[in-house]
């Protein structure tokens, strides 16, 4: 089987070119690799979550305020909707609605997953799953082949609203505006739509963010704990980095 290999930069970033040059040169061809504002990962690499190591710092002083579930989770939140621009809402709406469906659905699961109610009835909490969510990768800059610039005339990037990573798929999401893509854009996710079929591309109306953003995106948001046997908070031991458990 053909291991493919995906370069992204993402967040607030202005120069997803200048981005990439950040990667170490010690790195493997592939990665994987995770920091706050790039991704370097192979298709047979374990999934992005939220407790995956490297997309966020905590800082002594931060750590030592975050003493809670409550606390974590909402670091996390805060740490996911800076990384859109304060003039992109949509994207912000996205993500706020995607954390929220997150919260809800391990609340609507919780007497299912294992945990206790709380940190002090079980070495963790169901509440922990929340942190085993698919991470959105936000502002995603992809960085294609050069045999897909030509063919797209993308040239070095092509970008998408947000950017997951299953285990299995790369999910790329697309938010309607109401201003409008080009011609030019929509030709470039068209042409690279059809010559990547490892990808699921989603289209969500503006709209439907909040109320209907589930049924959009039914492999990142339901069950997302599907396979995993523990919950793992931010503070993701070493000797688990890189790998599901």
């Amino acid at each position: 089987m053909t291991i493919l290999r995906y370069h992204i930069a993402f967040g607030r970033v202005e120069n997803p070119a200048r981005v990439l040059l950040m990667q170490p040169a010690a790195l493997p061809q592939g990665g994987p690799l995770l920091s706050p504002s790039l991704a370097f990962f192979a298709s047979d690499s374990p999934a992005l979550r939220l407790n995956s190591a490297g997309w966020m710092s905590f800082p002594a002083e931060v750590m030592a305020t975050l003493r809670t579930h409550a606390a974590l989770k909402d670091y996390c939140r805060r740490r996911i909707e800076k990384k859109a621009s304060i003039f992109d809402r949509p994207l912000q709406d996205f993500l706020t609605s995607y954390l929220d469906v997150v919260e809800a659905e391990v609340r609507d699961h919780a007497a299912d997953l294992p945990g206790g109610a709380s940190w002090d009835e079980a070495l963790y909490s169901t509440a922990d799953w929340f942190f085993s969510a698919f991470l959105p990768l936000p502002n995603a800059h992809l960085e294609l082949t050069e045999e897909e610039g030509k063919e797209t005339g993308a040239k070095r990037f092509i970008h998408f609203d947000a950017l997951f990573w299953t285990g299995t798929s790369l999910i790329a999401v697309t938010l309607k505006r109401l201003s409008m893509q080009t011609s030019r854009q929509r030709h470039e996710q068209a042409r690279f739509a059809a010559m990547r079929p490892d990808i699921t591309f989603v289209t969500i109306p503006m709209e439907k963010n909040r109320t209907r953003l589930q049924s959009y995106l039914p492999s990142v948001c339901d069950r997302f704990w599907h396979g995993l046997r523990y919950p793992l908070g931010p503070y993701r031991p070493e000797a688990f980095c890189g790998r599901e458990i």
